[in-house]
């Protein structure tokens, strides 16, 4: 039977819980004024959603904020990707506890920051969300079974990623900021990774062609080296990125909050480039 209602009467961590628990296999669709979400469900887990920009345990993330609004679910279900892997339980877990952390540091932020640090915060906290939520999609799509087996593709993704995190921080930063931080980091992470030293910059952006071409170039055994070494170096490189961005925010509650949510991000990355056969 279809559940229909609003959330001020059932709220949305209730309304999970029901449908992954009698492991339906449904779509959770939710309305707020002119905003619109989606969450979609498979056999009681969550494989889906989106809302705006974010996709993904992001959106999850941010549909648990909304406390008012209407909610309809529905079986006509077409699940077209799938981008979350995690448990719904560890989900709704990680939800409220942001949700909790956003709470105390929004009763804390008034007395600290100005109305233009809030403004700040809360613009860069977003951008990086969408960021992360983008990167993830990237993510699913290297831990294809086709992509696993192919090292190249797989370097292109990774590729992609820095690049995006690159037009954020020349976002933020400026052209000239970004070329000496992206320097600096390319040049402590090859220290790690000997193969990789050939790797530079052109213009802020990483040229794929240039990664790929260098391990086109090797053979044998070679190739595996230079694969471990170009991938450990390009998720390095994001990860400073990352601690580059965060360092701008001023709230401490937005600063824990990103950092624990990039350094998982990065975990499952590297966890599933790794798993690429070179």
């Amino acid at each position: 039977m279809a559940l229909e209602g609003n959330l001020q009467d059932l709220s949305l961590p209730n309304i999970l819980q029901l449908i992954c628990l009698e492991r339906q296999r449904v779509a959770l669709v939710l309305r707020r004024n002119a905003e619109s979400g989606a969450i979609y469900f498979d056999d009681g887990e969550i494989a889906h959603a989106s809302v705006g920009r974010l996709v993904g345990e992001e959106a999850v993330y941010q549909l648990l904020t909304w406390t008012e609004g209407s909610f309809r679910t529905t079986t006509d279900v077409k699940i077209e990707q799938r981008t979350i892997r995690s448990r719904w339980d560890q989900l709704l877990m990680e939800g409220m506890k942001r949700l909790d952390e956003f709470e105390r540091d929004r009763a804390l932020m008034p007395d600290k920051l100005t109305a233009a640090e809030l403004e700040h915060d809360a613009h860069l906290e977003n951008e990086m969300l969408l960021l992360m939520s983008r990167l993830d999609s990237l993510r699913t799509r290297l831990a294809e079974r086709q992509t696993q087996k192919r090292p190249v593709q797989a370097l292109q993704i990774l590729t992609s990623m820095a690049n995006q995190v690159a037009d954020l921080s020349e976002a933020v930063f400026g052209r000239e900021r970004t070329a000496h931080t992206l320097a600096n980091a390319l040049s402590r992470a090859t220290t790690a990774h000997p193969t990789a030293q050939v790797l530079e910059f052109a213009a802020n952006r990483l040229p794929a062609e240039h990664v790929t071409d260098l391990y086109n170039s090797a053979g044998g055994r070679s190739r595996a080296q230079i694969y471990g070494d170009v991938s450990r170096t390009i998720i390095e490189v994001i990860e400073d990125g990352f601690k580059q961005l965060t360092g701008c925010l001023r709230s401490s509650g937005s600063i824990g909050e990103l950092k624990e949510a990039y350094e998982y991000f990065l975990q499952e990355l590297t966890n599933t480039a790794d798993a690429v056969k070179a």
